[in-house]
């Protein structure tokens, strides 16, 4: 019988959304990941949950909406064998502090 992996992780805390904000995580043998992310202040830009084998060459796991120049948060669920996953926010204007928590699991 094999044991379930379990992820828990602050993988942003209080990144400066003034600039670009990025984090990588090693999530092999975690198929089951909840994203949650809040922010603050005013910011604009893209937001960006990426997925890699290789931990070199990113493809897009989920799309979440970008921050429009207000406070906001969400929370995404998906289901993925791939080896790494990146949280990346692309600034456009504003300021504000983001914190992004992942969950995973094995089934």
């Amino acid at each position: 019988m094999s044991s379930k992996k379990i992820l828990n992780s602050k993988l942003i805390v209080d990144g400066d959304m003034s600039g670009d904000v990025s984090a990588t995580a090693k999530i092999m043998g975690i198929d089951h990941l909840a994203v949650q992310l809040v922010y603050d202040g005013d910011p604009v830009g893209d937001i960006f949950v990426e997925v890699s084998n290789d931990g070199e060459t990113y493809f897009t796991g989920i799309a979440i909406p970008g921050p429009v120049g207000a406070p906001g948060s969400d929370f995404k669920e998906m289901e993925t064998a791939a080896a790494f996953l990146r949280f990346r926010y692309v600034s456009g204007s504003g300021a504000g502090n983001l914190n992004v928590h992942i969950v995973g699991k094995s089934k």
